[in-house]
């Protein structure tokens, strides 16, 4: 079971080194560490607009409220401009003299710009492009919505945790207590064991209370860090966590 657990750490500790800038070393960390009932959970009880789940319906719902918009431009007529340019020249002088030379195709030259306005309207797309516009912005207006009740769910989450990890600091203090009592009970049973008061039996009951102290101790502390990394993941606020650590 000890061999089992230590692989189990070693496993945590570098799921945890894809989050931790710095080079993580478990060994650093006592184990009480990880179990002081006066650790203090970060502040921040917002949801992060910046959350890439949220910015992720929230990018798509542009997309679409872009796409929207491009059909209804592509439904309206649209200018354009349209320009020319010609040179030509020919074999002839001024005095009516025409030479074959192929050079001389270049003496006599005119130029001629053109401008003009071109105006183009397709009528038989314009209802379609025009419903096909409104089905896009029904979709961004959809994603809109479920960005929002998204958003609220995760606040209304965010509160959850607060409250519960506010109640298990409370219950890491109680634990922590409960711990040190069933140390010092064994302590002074171990004293009167060797002073041949009491019996091996009995010492290895006290003993057995005061695992079960630790082992809810530890579990207690399990469940609080699992909140509070659970309401890191909905903040995004990851600095505050590491500098518990």
């Amino acid at each position: 079971m000890q061999d089992n657990w230590f692989g189990k750490q070693q496993a945590a500790t570098e799921k945890l080194k894809e989050f931790y800038i710095d080079n993580f070393k478990v060994e650093d960390y006592q184990v009480s560490h990880f179990l002081d009932p006066e650790i203090n959970s970060f502040n921040s009880e917002k949801v992060n607009p910046s959350h890439p789940f949220l910015k992720s319906i929230h990018q798509e719902s542009e997309y679409y409220q872009t796409k929207a918009e491009t059909e209804r431009r592509s439904s309206l007529p649209s200018l354009k401009i349209l320009g020319g340019y010609a040179y030509r020249g020919s074999g002839s002088d001024p005095y009516g003299n025409v030479s074959g030379k192929f050079t001389d195709g270049f003496s006599n030259s005119a130029n001629n710009a053109l401008v003009g306005l071109g105006l183009t309207w397709n009528i038989s797309s314009l209802h379609t492009n025009r419903q096909k516009a409104n089905m896009l912005s029904k979709e961004a207006e959809r994603l809109g919505y479920l960005e929002n009740q998204y958003q609220l769910s995760m606040q209304t989450e965010i509160k959850a945790l607060e409250s519960r990890i506010v109640e298990q600091q409370k219950q890491l203090k109680k634990e922590s207590a409960s711990v040190k009592g069933a140390s010092d009970a064994y302590e002074m049973y171990v004293a009167r064991y060797k002073s041949g008061l009491i019996t091996l039996t009995e010492l290895l009951q006290i003993r057995q209370i005061l695992e079960n102290a630790e082992k809810s101790q530890i579990d207690a502390a399990k469940e609080f860090w699992e909140q509070v990394i659970a309401k890191a993941e909905l903040t995004g606020d990851f600095d505050y966590l590491f500098t518990q650590l």
